[in-house]
């Protein structure tokens, strides 16, 4: 995909979700089976955390006590975070973070809003710079080829080969706005982060917390580590 055309589709999807935000804020109060389950694998109390894309930091209510900093481009569901260390940041900006050394870095459902091959190892890059040695990579990408479900490759507009653009309308149908997603299978995520220098510890279709088809799971659960640990 051209540039250009990436960087626009991304800012149509901030947007988007700036439009959006308090009526997305409410659908997202609860805390996915995945994120639980993720948390008492992998984080530890003491553990130095980022939760890149964090909405309005529903991870949060699962974490142990952690060095916790959440970044995302919306300022609204920024706002809904209290007590905790935020800051307004795209993911295209982790280079601006001014920190790094994390041992667990978590993307829930963010890394498939990046557009292009290019910006994708280019996020990973800077995951990798981010993290200690020995440091783990955690994220959910929306299964957009699940079948049956309005969200999904079959039922939305394809822009490109596993590119497509979804619409979120208001309960009252007065706001709408476009949202893109990358329709990721196992392959490619393991192919991304085997070229930006992680091994794969696990990478799975999951629905509800648990291993499920292509067909019928909701995400799909990743999880790299640094090479050479």
């Amino acid at each position: 995909m051209d540039q250009q055309k990436a960087l626009q589709i991304i800012q149509t999807t901030k947007n988007t979700y700036n439009l959006i935000g308090s009526e997305f804020s409410d659908t997202r109060d609860r805390v996915w089976p995945e994120m639980e389950g993720l948390v008492k694998k992998y984080v530890k109390q003491g553990d130095k955390v980022l939760d890149v894309g964090c909405g309005n930091g529903r991870l949060i209510e699962v974490l142990p006590k952690v060095d916790y900093l959440g970044v995302d481009s919306s300022k609204f569901l920024l706002g809904k975070i209290k007590n905790a260390r935020v800051k307004n940041l795209d993911i295209l900006e982790l280079n601006k973070l001014g920190e790094d050394n994390f041992d667990v870095v978590f993307c829930f459902a963010s890394f498939n809003h990046v557009a292009s091959k290019k910006l994708r190892l280019k996020v990973l890059g800077e995951i990798k710079k981010l993290l200690k040695p020995g440091g783990r990579l955690i994220m959910t990408n929306w299964n957009m080829w699940q079948l049956g479900v309005r969200k999904s490759i079959w039922q939305s507009k394809k822009i490109g080969f596993k590119d497509v653009m979804t619409i979120w309308k208001s309960r009252d149908g007065k706001k709408s706005g476009e949202i893109y997603y990358r329709a990721f299978t196992r392959a490619e995520l393991k192919r991304l982060l085997k070229k930006s220098g992680f091994k794969i510890l696990e990478n799975y279709y999951s629905q509800d917390g648990k291993q499920a088809r292509w067909w019928s799971a909701r995400n799909i659960v990743t999880v790299g580590q640094l090479r050479g640990v």
